[in-house]
């Protein structure tokens, strides 16, 4: 082949090679998608109905970690609330006719500072001007039999942070009161709190804060005579008990929290399922079941793709998921 020749045949390939390049063309998906049923109850399976066809198919529910309105946003998830729950024992001191009641009670606070409390009535003192909010009235406290073999009582969870300002750091108090120990008034008595356990409740559901043992906890004397031995915290287990012996009207002995704060958490954005790939035969059906009652846009992407070249298209179905039944 000659210099001219082959200059000919160089040119008359490119040109079928453009020619061929740009009769490619990437078609729209033919794609329609229908539910069985829009009203729903939690549990129950939703068939979607699929026509047409297209090379991949993605599938968003519309439920919290699968929801297209995060698909170019991430989702800050904010704590909605605190639970809490604990188990306690009281027990009694001695050989008591009596023992006194009403002396353990549990408080919230957003607003107590020990920064420049250098003594225990620096700390008193700041314990004393704090707002606090009681919570004693949410949880079931161990009963108190004037026994000295009681076991340790589960008060239960409850909702905590009514009273307090979420966005805020914020400590808790277990209280401990003895007062004379009179005929009248009995003897104090031994009262230990275990298995402390905060979660975080959030629009995905409750997860874990912390327990006891990861928490510091300080006693707080209020009103002498108190002796270390009163309190005593091995990490997994707080003890306070009163002296058999005081003459004070109220001597109060705290065990308080470090202070706690709840972070919001960034979960990014939020991903389709594929549902279907270029390798698979054409979905006639898919279904799906709704964990949790609510409103969801179910969208589904149908997408060819030729070479660089993508086209798309988007179907959404707004399903009601009420409790179920």
């Amino acid at each position: 082949m000659n210099k001219r020749s082959f200059l000919k045949f160089f040119l008359i390939l490119s040109v079928t090679v453009v020619a061929c390049q740009k009769s490619i063309e990437v078609q729209s998906p033919t794609f329609q998608v229908a539910a069985n049923s829009t009203n729903i109850s939690v549990g129950d399976t939703v068939v979607f109905n699929i026509e047409g066809n297209a090379d991949i198919i993605s599938f968003y529910s519309g439920e919290i970690g699968n929801d297209f309105a995060y698909k170019d946003q991430d989702r800050i998830l904010t704590a909605r609330g605190l639970e809490m729950s604990f188990q306690s024992q009281v027990r009694r001191l001695g050989t008591p006719l009596k023992c006194q009641d009403n002396q353990l009670s549990i408080h919230m606070t957003n607003d107590l500072d020990f920064t420049g409390a250098t003594t225990m009535t620096d700390s008193a003192e700041r314990v004393n001007a704090a707002e606090w909010f009681e919570i004693t009235d949410l949880f079931e406290l161990c009963p108190l039999e004037c026994s000295s073999t009681t076991p340790y009582y589960p008060s239960g969870k409850s909702y905590v942070s009514g009273g307090i300002d979420m966005s805020k750091p914020f400590q808790i108090g277990f209280k401990y009161v003895n007062k004379p120990n009179t005929p009248e008034n009995g003897n104090p008595n031994f009262w230990r709190i275990t298995s402390l356990q905060i979660d975080v409740v959030t629009d995905v559901g409750t997860t874990s804060f912390a327990d006891q043992s990861e928490i510091t906890w300080f006693p707080v004397f209020i009103e002498e005579p108190w002796s270390r031995g009163h309190y005593t915290n091995s990490g997994s287990i707080i003890s306070m008990r009163g002296a058999l012996s005081t003459t004070i009207e109220e001597q109060q002995l705290w065990s308080i929290s470090e202070p706690l704060a709840v972070e919001e958490a960034n979960l990014g954005p939020e991903y389709a399922i594929g549902i279907k790939s270029v390798i698979d035969p054409p979905l006639k059906t898919f279904t799906h079941v709704f964990s949790a009652p609510g409103t969801y846009k179910a969208m589904f992407i149908a997408t060819n793709v030729v070479g660089g070249q993508r086209s798309e298209l988007i179907r959404e179905i707004e399903i009601v998921v009420a409790p179920a039944e």
